[in-house]
């Protein structure tokens, strides 16, 4: 069984997502949902590419929530989008 190569990619996904809930519990802010849905956009991305060089096509039902998390955490930014989350000491 050969090794899985090194996903730089998904290494990037990852690190991005460890920031961006790091700073959601150090200083809430409505900007995080639009990080998120990026990150989302991202990863849906990256899994259709995927199924495009020959990855099961099952993979796009994640696909369908993913860019549902998308538009959902957009909606959350544009609500909250004004309003300060964190308490100022």
């Amino acid at each position: 069984m050969e090794a899985v190569p090194l996903d730089g990619i998904g290494i990037a996904l990852g690190v991005a997502l460890m920031i961006s809930w790091a700073f959601a519990k150090w200083r809430p802010h409505p900007i995080l949902f639009l990080v998120d849905s990026i990150w989302f956009l991202c990863l849906a991305g990256y899994l259709i590419y995927d199924v495009w060089n020959g990855r099961s096509k099952l993979w796009m039902i994640l696909v369908g929530l993913l860019l549902w998390m998308v538009i959902t955490g957009f909606k959350h930014f544009t609500r909250f989008k004004g309003t300060v989350l964190s308490q100022h000491r």
